[in-house]
């Protein structure tokens, strides 16, 4: 199972952990409470992906990957529903829920996938690799991010050799864009604001601007790191309406900010460059109090 509002490393990680137990002689499901963005469309088995399941299904094992915390998983209660959780994350702030937990502090949950490949001795086809390149370069920042680490490139370099395709996972992720999605990229570019001397900056997503580009959820990933590339900015922040009030708040840094903290002391979590919260509107209140939040971290 993937987290809600699924991503790149939670969804990659998913199918080819579905891929390891097959190669096992396992009986899988994957499932994830939320539609897939179309730009993983071209990742394989993602047509196989459920996006409920009954009341009354039962299993051995339940493995959630790349999720902190139960409230990641949309509130389901995979012990309702299997004799065994398994909990695979590489968040700092997991919760440790599961009955068996693999938590570890690496750049992506998908490098944890792959050491289990290799501990279960299952070969790594080119749909493993392709999956598990996919997670990594996303959670990576295509290997920017501080997070990259000299073993990420070993793991990247070997799932290369074993079938996954630079050029074609960075065309499908980055390169794939529809036009709604740019048209609200320059809505939302269009809105930026700085605070405290230019060391924050942010912008918004509204409902209303998701209406006039056409656009849907998916077409807002990737806006908060547009933001955090403005010179001088220690953090980036994107306030994204939600319906029934509800406003997400993004998080970013690049230097010694950590966001992690700021947004657990709102109620969420993630890591110390990444990290999100979900507050209730409306959307100027939450602004100033993120604002606030923010300004005990920056100097």
């Amino acid at each position: 199972m993937c987290h809600v509002d699924p991503d790149a490393d939670t969804v990659g990680s998913m199918v080819a952990m579905m891929l390891i137990l097959k190669g096992l002689g396992k009986r899988v499901k994957m499932l994830s409470l939320d539609p897939l963005p179309h730009t993983y469309d071209f990742l394989p088995h993602v047509r196989e992906i459920k996006c409920h399941i009954s009341a009354n299904e039962r299993f051995d094992v339940a493995i959630t990957v790349d999720a902190g915390d139960v409230g990641r998983l949309g509130g389901l209660l995979l012990k309702n529903h299997s004799k065994l959780v398994i909990n695979i994350d590489h968040h700092p702030d997991n919760t440790m829920y599961g009955g068996i937990n693999l938590v570890e502090k690496v750049s992506s949950t998908a490098e944890l996938i792959y050491d289990l490949c290799k501990y279960l001795k299952v070969p790594i086809t080119k749909d493993i690799a392709t999956c598990l390149y996919t997670a990594i370069i996303t959670d990576t920042g295509n290997f920017r991010y501080e997070n990259t680490a000299v073993s990420t490139f070993n793991i990247a370099a070997d799932l290369v050799k074993s079938g996954a395709s630079p050029s074609i996972i960075a065309s499908a992720i980055y390169e794939n864009n529809p036009v709604s999605s740019l048209r609200l990229l320059a809505l939302s570019l269009n809105r930026i604001r700085t605070a405290f001397g230019g060391k924050v900056v942010w912008s918004v997503v509204t409902l209303s601007m998701i209406k006039s580009a056409n656009a849907a959820g998916e077409d807002i990933t990737g806006i908060v790191d547009h933001i955090r590339s403005v010179m001088g900015a220690s953090v980036a922040i994107l306030f994204r309406e939600e319906p029934a009030g509800l406003i997400k708040i993004n998080l970013r840094s690049r230097n010694k900010v950590n966001v992690g903290k700021i947004a657990n002391s709102l109620g969420g979590g993630g890591h110390a460059r990444a990290s999100g919260v979900v507050m209730r509107g409306p959307l100027n209140s939450v602004i100033k109090k993120v604002l606030n939040a923010v300004s005990k971290h920056v100097a």
